[in-house]
């Protein structure tokens, strides 16, 4: 999935549901949408949103995103809410990282997850999910951003 349609498709994800800290409830919509999607579709975008959690994942984002760095998890799901307010926010916080989240509540973990539920609605419950990002997103493993 190249990039324009990978934002094309984090454009389903319901803003306002996210803004009222209904993050599961957000995604929804582009769960749905992967899962009407080939299930290479579904992996190239799981690709896709492995580098850019994982372009996010340095010191520089952690020691501006708050109350999200105090734990790994809390930093990766923080990034994921940059990725899940779209491109433009994306690229701003790439260009400035204190536009990082300052809230424990800014964060997006479904986000994580709607690729392998949407696969698993598109190929059922016979051919699990047992993908593997081309890039590790956990926190600290960009290790080139972390020193």
């Amino acid at each position: 999935m190249d990039s324009a349609k990978f934002w094309q498709m984090i454009e389903l994800i319901d803003r306002e549901a996210l803004h009222q800290g209904d993050d599961r409830g957000s995604v929804e919509p582009l769960r749905q949408a992967l899962a009407a999607c080939e299930p290479e579709a579904i992996c190239r975008f799981a690709d896709r949103l492995a580098q850019v959690l994982y372009d996010l994942d340095g010191l520089e984002y952690s020691d501006a995103s708050g109350a999200n760095a105090l734990s790994a998890e809390g930093f990766l799901y923080a990034r994921c809410y940059v990725v899940a307010l779209g491109r433009n926010h994306y690229e701003a916080v790439r260009s400035d990282p204190t536009l990082m989240p300052q809230s424990l509540e800014q964060w997006c973990e479904p986000l994580l997850y709607a690729a392998g539920e949407a696969w698993e609605n598109a190929v059922g419950a016979n051919e699990p999910w047992t993908y593997h990002a081309p890039v590790n997103y956990q926190t600290g493993s960009n290790r080139a951003q972390w020193e």
